[in-house]
């Protein structure tokens, strides 16, 4: 129920593919969205193992704050995902899309994303908070694997094959709402895979400028306003004190994709449109009876 890898790397260097599924892309691998959503929970926990093993103290605190975020977001955020779909969708109707409007829906998930992210903030803070010197240690050893990971895939391959990645991304991402793309699509997809300017090395770059900004933030855990300041640079998307040269490739990039997004909206067959607001009506829907379950 995370991002999944591909939409990862795609929205963090290229934001505005949340407008389809922002806050459906941690369950789009998922059969039944209800099903998925009410494990919301125990995926979170799950995930946080796979960066830090917690001793059974910890477990039981960081169950027992995730579940209460988890019943606050079923309260308070579905009804508002639900309520920006609708729009969204009579939006849908009344306009051909530009890359300005897809900027500016991006800008209204983007709050949406941040009531949240604000809301989980505390619960990291606490969990940071009560981590050992080894728990530290072993945070950073697994994003330094990561970020090796992601050199080895993206970043020491060839140009062609960078090109070939980020259609491949989009493409299995964004077929889940628009099913089979059209050659004109397909086109248009291409042109943008290679007009992106190439962000994967500068990425690694920044991965490393996270991984030092959170080794400032462990030594500050006995501070708490101190930690969650520093931990709130981290998690919330800004791009501020990013690297200036990733920061203007990031601006160009999400120009580019923002208007792709637009172009896909506007070329839409008759039969990929009805599909593109079936789905969307499905989430409303599901929204709606998650917020009473």
């Amino acid at each position: 129920m995370q991002l999944t890898k591909p939409l990862q790397r795609i929205i963090a260097f290229s934001r505005p593919l949340f407008l389809c599924a922002f806050c459906l892309v941690f369950l789009t691998s998922c059969s039944s969205t209800k099903l998925a959503y009410n494990v919301l929970d125990v995926v979170i926990q799950w995930q946080i193992g796979k960066y830090v093993s917690l001793n059974k103290e910890q477990k039981a605190q960081s169950k027992q704050a995730i579940d209460e975020f988890h019943q606050w977001h079923r309260a308070t955020q579905l009804p508002r995902y639900s309520a920006y779909i609708n729009a969204f969708l009579g939006r849908l109707q009344e306009q051909p899309f530009t890359g300005e409007s897809v900027h500016a829906e991006t800008d209204e998930v983007q709050l949406l994303l941040d009531t949240s992210m604000e809301k989980f903030l505390p619960i990291l803070t606490n969990l940071v908070m009560s981590f050992d010197d080894e728990q530290c240690q072993e945070v950073l050893e697994t994003l330094a694997e990561k970020r090796e990971e992601y050199k080895k895939d993206y970043v020491d391959i060839s140009s062609e094959k960078q090109i070939e990645n980020r259609k491949t991304d989009l493409v299995d991402e964004l077929g889940f709402f628009f099913g089979r793309f059209s050659k004109q699509q397909k086109q248009l997809i291409d042109d943008w895979a290679r007009q992106m300017l190439p962000f994967e090395a500068h990425t690694v770059k920044q991965y490393d400028l996270w991984g030092k900004l959170l080794q400032d933030a462990f030594a500050t855990r006995n501070n708490r306003e101190e930690l969650t300041d520093k931990l709130r640079v981290i998690v919330l998307y800004r791009t501020d004190d990013w690297d200036p040269e990733l920061e203007a490739i990031l601006d160009k990039n999400q120009e580019i994709t923002y208007q792709l997004i637009a172009d896909l909206i506007n070329t839409q067959s008759d039969k990929q449109r009805k599909k593109f607001v079936r789905k969307l009506e499905g989430f409303e829907q599901d929204f709606n009876q998650l917020t009473q379950g």
